[in-house]
């Protein structure tokens, strides 16, 4: 892996009741800068940028790019600070839910968590198709699925590994080609946050797995890591993605909500599964604040 880390934005979705479709996406450590971000993009309008800055995004990284699901349906948008997916209307017509997020607890939530426990959410590890996961992937998912069993929690994850993603309230694939050609050489994994209705967000996307760019502690990390987003978790180091190294940034907000979990301690915390960007330290498991924050939400 590379020592110097991506300098980008992430870790969003569902701003409330409009259906917001931003998408977080948690990358390994690449030298890119948001002047090779600038180089590739097409034009975006003033007012779009000006929405985008709003939210705290950095509007000037906005490039479109097409997101397909699992059944293959395109979602139209844009890419915005190289990890976050939105479409057109999400950027002009945001709605915030949460302006809270102050205090100095670690770990953090968005406004909408998963609801109707004790609950079992069913993860299927999408296969035999092109983007169906590979045995390492495979192993990889159930690695990360027994990270979240092993607590114990009134929220539970069953995993099952078909063809079609069935009645899943989690699909899990891989598509290689997500990003722009310039950056496909990152490995990392795109999630996002669950829904007004209390269910979790239903899309996992890893990209990028190849044993020579991630090692298997690293591809356990990525998953644990996505799933933590459907499950209502943020970036742990929000406030400044200080593990990506680079200028220090801010997240923000973002209409989704960054609230911090009570019991999770205070200051940076590189070994959290919920950092913003994953090295060569990485473990795959969850961390004592991870734990933490985890019963906090889903213990009864």
């Amino acid at each position: 892996m590379k020592t110097t880390k991506i300098n980008w934005k992430a870790s969003l979705w569902m701003l409330t009741t409009t259906m917001v479709l931003l998408f977080s996406c948690e990358r390994g450590e690449v030298p890119t800068t948001e002047q090779e971000l600038d180089s590739i993009q097409e034009p975006v309008s003033a007012e779009m940028k000006s929405a985008l800055f709003e939210m705290g995004l950095n509007g000037d990284t906005a490039i479109p790019i097409s997101l397909r699901d699992d059944q293959n349906i395109p979602m139209e948008g844009f890419l915005v600070g190289g990890d976050i997916f939105m479409t057109h209307e999400e950027i002009m017509n945001p709605t915030y839910v949460d302006k809270k997020g102050a205090g100095t607890d670690k770990n953090y939530r968005t406004t909408n968590i998963v609801t109707q426990l004790p609950r079992t959410i069913k993860v299927v590890g999408i296969i035999n198709t092109s983007k169906g996961l590979n045995n390492r992937e495979r192993t990889a998912l159930r690695q990360a699925v027994n990270n979240y069993n092993r607590l114990n929690l009134d929220l539970s994850l069953s995993l099952s590994f078909k063809r079609q993603r069935g009645n899943a309230d989690i699909a899990v694939s891989r598509d290689d080609q997500l990003l722009p050609p310039r950056f496909r050489n990152s490995p990392g994994g795109i999630a996002g946050f669950p829904n007004p209705n209390g269910d979790p967000f239903g899309l996992v996307r890893i990209f990028n797995t190849r044993p020579d760019l991630i090692t298997p502690r690293q591809l356990r990390h990525v998953l644990t890591h996505e799933l933590g987003h459907c499950l209502g978790l943020r970036h742990s180091d929000f406030r400044t993605r200080r593990s990506c190294g680079g200028a220090r940034q801010n997240e923000g907000q973002a209409g989704v909500g960054a609230i911090p979990i009570p019991g999770t301690t205070p200051g940076y915390d590189p070994s959290s599964i919920m950092q913003a960007c994953f090295g060569s330290i990485s473990t795959g498991r969850l961390n004592n604040n991870d734990k933490t924050a985890l019963r906090f939400l889903y213990k009864g």
